[in-house]
Formats: C-alpha cells, sequence, structure tokens
C-alpha cells in the first residue's frame, strides 16, 4: 500500500507554534488553531497573520473549523461559533440561536446548510438563522461530537450516546441496540465511492455501516480523534498517539509507509482534488494526491 511509485510524496508543512487543534482551508488561505491563537498563512505568497482574538472573542480553546460554500471560515470555540467574513468576525451563541455555546464539531454540508454541533445538541444554520435539535428532537444525545455527511444529503451526528441521522425531516438512530459496538461516537466519516460510514465509538473501537449492517473492528487504536477517507478508500484515522491507516486488510501505523510525518492528529480534510491535509504537532500538513490515477 506505499503510496511511493516512481517518486516520493510530497508534502509540505504549514508550521504553528505547538500542536495543530484545528484547521480549515478556504480559498488560498490555510487558517489554522493552536490551544491559544488563531492564525493564516496564504499557500502561495506564505504571508501570515496572528489573532489572539476573534473579534471580540478569545482565539483560544478552538475545537474545530469548517469553511461554507461562500468561503467563509468557522470557528468552533467555548463561546459560540465564530464566522469569518470580508475581515469581520461575528459571533453566534445562545443569544442568537446557537442551542449550545461549547462547539465540538461542524459540518458545511453540500446544501450549503452548515451544522454545528455543541454539548447540548446540533444547530442547523440555514438561510440566515439556526435550527436546533436535542434529545427532544430525535437525537441520541445531547453531546454532538462529530458530524458527517452521506451520499444522499443525510447528515449523521455522532453523540455521547450513540448516531442520529437526519434525513428529510426524519430520523433515525444506530446504537449498541442495532449493531454499534459502543454508543460513545467520537468521530466519523463517509466513503462516496464504497458508500459506507466510518465511526469511531468507545476508547479504541472502529465501526463501518455498509448501508445494512455495521461491520465492527476492536480495539483498533486509543484515542482516536477524527477519520478521513481518501479517493481510494483507503481510511486515515488520526489519534492523540499516532496516525493511521486501514487500506481494506492491515493497518498501517509505520510513518515510512503512510507518507505522513505526524503522530499526534486532530482534524484531517481531503479537498476535492483529492489532495489530503492533517492537523499535526508540528501544523498543518499538506500531502499532494497520492493516488491521481
Amino acid at each position: 500500500d506505499s503510496m511511493v511509485y516512481d517518486k516520493a510524496t510530497e508534502w509540505k508543512v504549514f508550521e504553528t507554534e505547538g500542536p495543530c487543534v484545528a484547521f480549515t482551508v478556504a480559498g488560498n488561505t490555510v487558517w489554522k488553531a493552536t490551544a491559544d491563537k488563531v492564525s493564516t498563512v496564504h499557500v502561495k505568497s506564505g504571508k501570515f497573520k496572528v489573532y489572539p482574538m476573534l473579534g471580540k472573542t478569545a482565539a483560544s480553546g478552538v475545537t474545530a473549523m469548517a469553511t461554507d460554500a461562500s468561503g467563509r471560515p468557522w470557528i468552533g470555540t467555548p463561546e459560540g461559533v465564530v464566522v469569518y467574513n470580508k475581515g469581520t468576525f461575528a459571533l453566534y451563541s445562545t443569544e442568537n440561536g446557537l442551542c449550545g455555546n461549547k462547539v465540538n464539531a461542524i459540518l458545511a454540508a453540500p446544501d450549503r446548510t452548515v451544522w454545528v454541533g455543541t454539548d447540548k445538541g446540533a444547530s442547523a444554520y440555514r438561510n440566515g438563522s439556526f435550527e436546533s435539535y436535542t434529545k427532544e428532537h430525535g437525537l441520541r444525545g445531547d453531546r454532538v461530537q462529530a458530524i458527517a455527511v452521506d451520499h444522499r444529503g443525510a447528515i449523521w451526528l455522532g453523540t455521547n450516546n450513540g448516531i442520529s441521522v437526519y434525513s428529510g425531516g426524519a430520523w433515525t438512530s444506530h446504537s449498541m441496540d442495532n449493531g454499534l459496538s459502543w454508543n460513545d461516537t467520537k468521530a466519523l466519516a463517509f466513503d462516496p465511492r464504497k458508500k459506507q460510514m466510518w465511526a469511531a465509538v468507545g476508547d479504541e473501537d472502529v465501526n463501518c455501516y455498509d448501508g445494512k449492517k455495521w461491520k465492527v473492528y476492536m480495539a483498533v487504536q486509543q484515542g482516536i480523534t477524527c477519520i478521513m477517507v481518501d479517493t481510494q478508500s483507503r481510511v486515515w484515522f488520526g489519534s492523540t498517539e499516532t496516525l493511521l491507516k486501514f487500506n481494506g486488510e492491515e493497518w498501517l501505523t509505520d510513518p515510512q509507509r503512510i507518507g505522513v510525518p505526524a503522530k499526534l492528529v486532530s482534524q484531517m480534510h481531503r479537498d476535492k482534488a483529492g489532495n489530503l491535509w492533517f492537523a499535526s504537532e508540528n501544523g498543518v500538513i499538506y500531502l499532494k494526491n497520492p493516488y491521481p490515477f
């Protein structure tokens, strides 16, 4: 499964002072967060800027980032979600529609809806306002820790008590009652090529749903924080200890075979060109599409 064919893998690092906890790519600008600040760097020019504050909100404790269809970065903080638009930061909190201030996950969906997962439910931003969902509406648990979208546009919400799927105004659920090995869901990612949903559950399990049933992989890796699927359906798992890749047959941890110099990985992203991005202990790592065929 080595990605080295006729030349070495092409990667570069957009450095941070300390471990990168979240990032997003907005056009030619990489937004990245450490424990106490947010910074940006232009991919081509290298020009950078540091933000100790996001408007009136402290740029510390950032947990998640995403870029919406309009190119606006969304930044999850303990005080709500901050949106950057044309030089201005706007904070959305419980005071203006968000269901909870402590943000855990953000997803910019293809239908232009932005989903924000918090400790008190999930809020969907549509047409200038939020609509919120909690256990009362059908969520398995109020602490939403991961969000993904499948090929049908259904939104999968990983909670501390199972997975809830929102589609066409209706809810369905996945839990230990119908196939999960644990209810506490830490990360989600969808493989559009094989139409499979991957979930990190419990302390170290990985589960995979093929549309009919869950396949369980026990005791894979402690502390999984994020999942990403590349263009060839290799599944990447970031954790607090190592970067792991599953090629369908074996679980790879050898950095030489994986081709990415990272251990502590908190967020990952595959862009439209198949390039892979990783938030690591040294910054944001960019890996040019390792499967360009």
